[in-house]
């Protein structure tokens, strides 16, 4: 293995990348097609909650796939299944059959965070190096989430739903081939001793690891109050006067805000990983208390870009942590739970916010996120506490132990 194999990272992050800008893009268009088709918003709550909420109940089976069968041929099965779904959606225009194949396409997919992520371990050498490629990754992600909405919309209004899909579907072709190209190895060496190979596992590990569990509630409980500033930003925009124009300007600044914390999160998670998983948490918080009380909106798109920034170097942080906690026989699963309860956090999350901005108005709703965000931040002190223990570091022979 070459120190840091900067090379398969930066292949897994290209595919990332790709795979995910066309699946926001193609969420956009599904989302807009149901709408067109329906003209209810009933039905595109239904297909909301589909593809993003209620897949999360089948993480956990998807981190069971990532430990037990070889994580590159997962990954590029992953990638051909949500082809496959994605170009079925370019030929079908009932409303039950578009949802009916989001939510296979969406469950195609959920394997491809915990494998990549479940990976990258053994493809590099070094914290410094792991550290550097989780911040690729984030990065990566970030860039798909911030390009995609908006080339979907686009390809929307000047073609149709049905070419944003097929080009999805292109999307998922290219990355399968990049990954096909990767060298290194994705897992450990794995012997003859039996390992329970049910989804529980997952949250058996987090039961066992107080550290990764406490990651895992902290990541929830921001899951959580991320989710209801979403639903609160179009009144805030409206607030201010400033309608579709300020909500896009809000989701510019989150979306840059992500991607600028993804790339500084190598230099300072390398140097402070405890510190910037409690200190980013903390400073979500500050961002979101500025925007509940913010008198301009030039206030607002600053408390959203510390927000934003922030919380993905914290999340650069709890994933390497994470990594280094937990064996590599069963960090799939882990990783799925972890991302398993964040997804059903958001199907919560959407059910509950649109009653509670109506209750406590967008100021209020920032400022609840805030105080959550706070008490993310409280736990995550406790992990730096025990990591800051001598017993708390993970020898070499841990991260690839079989539990």
């Amino acid at each position: 293995m070459e120190p840091g194999n900067g090379r398969a990272i930066g292949r897994l992050a290209l595919a990332r990348a790709l795979s995910v800008t066309g699946s926001n893009a193609a969420a956009i268009a599904l989302s807009y097609e149901v709408y067109q088709q329906t003209d209810s918003p009933v039905w595109l709550s239904a297909s909301l909650f589909f593809t993003l909420g209620v897949t999360g109940l089948l993480a956990p089976f998807a981190g069971v796939l990532v430990d037990r069968a070889d994580r590159k041929r997962v990954l590029i099965a992953s990638d051909a299944a949500g082809a496959l779904c994605w170009l079925a959606l370019a030929f079908v225009d009932q409303p039950v059959h578009l949802i009916g194949l989001g939510f296979l396409a969406s469950v195609a997919e959920l394997p491809f965070v915990p494998a990549s992520g479940a990976a990258v371990p053994n493809l590099v050498e070094g914290e410094q190096a792991l550290a550097r490629a989780n911040s690729r990754l984030a990065a990566a992600n970030h860039v798909g989430h911030l390009l995609g909405p908006s080339l979907g919309g686009l390809l929307v209004t000047g073609s149709s739903a049905g070419t944003v899909f097929v080009l999805n579907a292109l999307s998922f072709v290219v990355s399968a081939g990049l990954i096909a190209g990767v060298k290194g190895s994705f897992a450990a060496q794995r012997d003859a001793t039996p390992v329970d190979a049910g989804g529980a596992e997952g949250f058996r590990q987090l039961v066992r690891n107080s550290i990764v569990l406490r990651i895992a509630v902290a990541s929830t409980i921001l899951y959580l109050a991320i989710d209801m500033t979403l639903v609160a930003d179009v009144p805030l925009a409206e607030r201010f006067g400033l309608g579709a124009f300020g909500y896009g300007l809000m989701d510019a600044f989150w979306g840059g805000g992500a991607l600028l914390g993804a790339l500084l999160a190598s230099r300072i998670v390398t140097r402070a990983e405890s510190l910037a998983l409690v200190a980013g948490t903390a400073a979500v918080a500050v961002g979101f208390g500025l925007v509940s009380v913010a008198p301009w909106f030039v206030l607002v798109l600053a408390g959203t870009l510390l927000a934003s920034t922030s919380d993905a170097i914290g999340d650069v942080a709890a994933q390497g942590i994470i990594q280094r906690h937990t064996p590599d026989a069963v960090r799939g699963r882990v990783l799925a739970a972890v991302s398993g309860a964040g997804l059903l956090a958001n199907a919560v999350g959407f059910v509950f916010a649109g009653f509670a901005v109506r209750a406590l108005g967008p100021r209020g709703i920032y400022g609840v996120a805030g105080a959550a965000a706070l008490v993310a931040a409280l736990v995550l002190g406790s992990v730096a506490a025990r990591l800051a223990a001598p017993w708390a570091a993970p020898s070499r022979a841990s991260r690839t132990a079989r539990p």
